[in-house]
């Protein structure tokens, strides 16, 4: 479960920011509330949340940085990520100065994680700054359990077994390279492994990063169908029937869709079958068609992980209701069993009109001329002549820019300067 997640000098985004899912004290829709208890405290997260923002505020930096974070923890190291290269990461006008700052706060196995990471010497588009690890803290249910600054490390005696700080500090720092996480490293065989383990199957099972929904795919080293074994904690069962059910949800009324080995290929893919022949469905299916198929899998296996799904642009080729069945399965208390989350980017304000979101659970990505910034739509409160009411038409409102976030967008005087350098001319002026 995502609590909240800061970024800094991170692309477009200069100024520290935070992406909170803690919902804030107001009377709302209840059902997208999202609750856990720790020993004896109780936490509560967003059971979704929607980004809107014009074309390059910073939505999908957002996104990207998520995925960063994401990527070192599993390596390590970063240096050693496939999202982006860490020289496209730092924010772009920034000083030589300015580190990159991350921190995520997240529940996971009746654990609450605080996980912070600075990283230094990192400018864009530099081949040469060699960045460095300058900061990293890690807290578990709100204890100090490592705190370093550059190489030196700050571990509290009670985490470490009797008698034997001073050789594990001096083993720890001795092994540590500038580049690598501590958390991953020296933590993981020095410090708590079975800790690290929780930590880390968050970050690569219950933190799903989808940059882009065409990326998708359904075909199973993610899924285990119903004749290839039971389910487990980090895949699940998924029949043909219910992907062909999914897809005669999509309109598929004509062809069954049954996921099948071609040829000598070790993966299922999806084909249809049309007059007991089975043809690769992409080569027959729309492309809506197919990222439905593909799609909706991904948001059951997160649903029955309880995991946080992010994702750019999710309703891209979608249809609104297939994005409105979506949502409500998230903020189903039946359905959303498991606790998982939803936070995706879009422009479409047809979901502010529907009002299936609470006040905080819609944000606004703004950008100036130098940072992006996020607010809520709960910020405006809900006295005076900018506040929120019930009866506010919230979409009437976002568009005609009173919540920012949203640009005025006019191509007119671009393509007539075009037609002119190109002698355009009506038939009846030649």
């Amino acid at each position: 479960m995502l609590l909240s997640f800061s970024l800094k000098n991170f692309r477009s985004f200069r100024d520290k920011s935070t992406l909170s899912m803690i919902p804030v004290n107001i009377r709302d829709i209840p059902y997208s509330v999202l609750a856990e208890k720790i020993s004896h405290r109780s936490y509560k997260a967003l059971s979704s949340s929607i980004l809107y923002g014009a074309n390059a505020s910073g939505k999908s930096n957002i996104i990207l940085a998520l995925d960063f974070l994401r990527e070192i923890v599993i390596s390590g190291n970063i240096e050693n990520q496939r999202s982006i290269p860490i020289q496209l990461i730092p924010g772009f006008c920034n000083d030589e100065s300015d580190s990159i700052e991350l921190s995520i706060l997240f529940i996971h196995k009746k654990h609450c994680f605080d996980y912070q990471i600075e990283i230094g010497n990192a400018k864009f588009l530099s081949e040469n700054s060699n960045p460095f690890v300058k900061k990293e803290i890690l807290q578990i249910d709100d204890k100090l359990v490592f705190k370093r600054i550059d190489k030196a490390l700050n571990i509290p005696s009670q985490i470490i077994k009797h008698n034997q700080e001073s050789l594990i500090l001096n083993q720890a720092e001795s092994s540590l390279s500038s580049n690598e996480l501590f958390l991953s490293n020296g933590f993981k065989t020095l410090i708590d492994t079975d800790m690290y383990s929780i930590i880390l199957h968050w970050f690569k099972e219950c933190l799903v990063v989808v940059r882009k929904i065409d990326f998708i795919s359904a075909t199973p080293t993610r899924y285990d169908y119903e004749k290839m074994g039971d389910a487990t904690e980090d895949k699940f069962k998924l029949s043909s029937d219910i992907i062909d059910k999914i897809a005669k949800e999509a309109g598929i009324n004509t062809t069954t869709i049954q996921y099948l080995k071609k040829d000598e290929e070790h993966n299922l893919q999806p084909f249809s079958i049309i007059d007991n022949k089975a043809v690769v469905a992409r080569f027959i299916e729309s492309e809506g068609t197919m990222k439905i198929i593909n799609f909706v899998p991904l948001v059951i296996a997160v649903m029955a992980k309880g995991a946080t799904l992010v994702i750019d642009e999710m309703d891209s080729s979608l249809h609104p209701s297939a994005v409105f069945s979506i949502i409500n399965a998230f903020h189903n208390n039946e359905l959303n069993v498991k606790q998982a989350q939803l936070i995706f980017t879009t422009h479409n304000p047809i979901y502010q009109k529907a009002k299936i979101f609470r006040r905080d659970e819609i944000k606004f990505i703004e950008r100036d001329d130098r940072t992006s910034s996020i607010h809520s739509l709960s910020d405006f409160g809900t006295s005076g002549a900018d506040g929120v009411k019930n009866s506010t038409d919230i979409m009437k409102n976002y568009l005609s820019g009173k919540y920012g976030a949203i640009n005025y967008i006019d191509f007119s005087d671009a393509i007539a300067e075009a037609l002119v350098l190109n002698d355009c001319k009506r038939e009846d002026e030649e």
